[in-house]
């Protein structure tokens, strides 16, 4: 456990700031020292009691940055940007699916500020810069163990729900999943009250040599956080009111499907 320890602190400690133009489909922000997977589970459906969704994540933390985001659609752009002559069904032909989660959280970027990227259904990709929340932790006593990691519990109200954070000191690194950092360690597992959204960590590595934290270059659509939520139901909203189920093709009626049941963000607070 120590020599673990140890090979990931040094792995941080010899980092050199990176900043950069890598290729004409992104921008490298800073190099990634560590990989932390995650499984994120969540109910997209407040009605049902099933999970229903469940997606691997991962997080890429730098010497100055760090970004939270799908693992599918991590692989997508890498894709993209490596064979941009080819389309994404090339990409969807390996056996890889569509992520619903087609966000991309920059922490420390620029400093003291975090920056979501997304790209919404049918309008536009957008960005928000917001300054890094207050949590607000209240660190308890309880404790755990998680993959052999000592964790222990914190609690926090954001986003219109109640939190359960397990972090371990053992990994002192200020980060987590989603948004959430701010604690004396890696946060290893994220839980909602109402057990809507749960984040498992899996497992800490370094990386591959040349692995590098990018910011797509891609048009978007400068928002607040509000903005975003804003077009987000409303997309939803143009779905719901243009349906006919008689006269939609077989897609249309799955993304109906898909978007009726879409009525559980992780973000409650939508104004």
């Amino acid at each position: 456990m120590k020599a673990r320890l140890l090979l990931l602190i040094a792995a941080l400690a010899l980092a050199l700031p990176m900043r950069g133009q890598d290729d004409e489909c992104y921008e490298v922000l800073d190099e990634a020292k560590l990989r932390v997977n995650y499984t994120l589970t969540y109910r997209y459906d407040s009605t049902t009691p099933k999970i229903g969704k469940q997606e691997d994540m991962i997080l890429l933390i730098g010497s100055e940055i760090s970004c939270f985001q799908s693992r599918l659609y991590y692989s997508e752009m890498e894709f993209k940007c490596n064979n941009p002559q080819l389309p994404i069904d090339n990409w969807l032909e390996q056996g890889n699916v569509p992520t619903d989660i087609r966000y991309r959280i920059y922490k420390n970027y620029p400093i003291g500020k975090t920056t979501v990227m997304e790209r919404v259904i049918f309008t536009d990709s957008f960005e928000y810069v917001e300054d890094i929340p207050e949590f607000g932790w209240e660190i308890q006593e309880d404790t755990m163990r998680i993959e052999g990691y000592l964790a222990q519990k914190a609690v926090c109200q954001y986003g219109g729900r109640t939190w359960e954070a397990w972090f371990t000191e053992e990994l002192p690194f200020n980060d987590g999943p989603y948004k959430f950092c701010g604690l004396p360690g890696l946060i290893l597992n994220m839980i909602d009250a109402r057990r809507d959204y749960r984040f498992y960590f899996q497992s800490i590595e370094v990386p591959e040599k040349g692995t590098t934290i990018k910011w797509e270059n891609t048009e978007t659509v400068k928002t607040t956080k509000k903005g975003l939520f804003k077009v987000i139901d409303q997309s939803a909203e143009s779905v719901m009111r243009n349906f006919d189920d008689k006269t939609s093709t077989g897609a249309q009626k799955a993304i109906y499907k898909a978007m009726k049941s879409r009525n559980n963000p992780i973000e409650l607070d939508r104004k």
